[in-house]
């Protein structure tokens, strides 16, 4: 909860939320609306997902990012543009 209340601090200009929409988007809790990328700040967006990427665990690394680019509404392949290694990892696909 720390490292959440941190980078709510250091991406408030990124996001149009409270700390805890933050926070349960970032952990993709439902209880919420997703929160709103300011304008302008979708590629600030793309970055913090690649960062926390790194630091999910291996086996949640891909649907982690797939759902939580769909909560913010980021399409794969502007994420892919916007961050320089996502052409390196492929997305994970649900098949319902």
């Amino acid at each position: 909860m720390i490292l959440v209340s941190e980078l709510y601090e250091v991406c408030s200009d990124v996001f149009d939320s409270t700390e805890t929409q933050f926070h349960s988007s970032l952990n993709l809790h439902g209880k919420h609306e997703p929160i709103k990328i300011r304008h302008k700040q979708k590629i600030k967006a793309c970055y913090l997902i690649s960062k926390l990427y790194e630091i999910v665990p291996a086996k949640h690394k891909a649907a982690w990012r797939e759902d939580i680019l769909a909560h913010l509404d980021i399409q794969w392949n502007y994420y892919e543009k916007k961050y320089c290694n996502a052409h390196t990892q492929t997305p994970h696909t649900h098949h319902s």
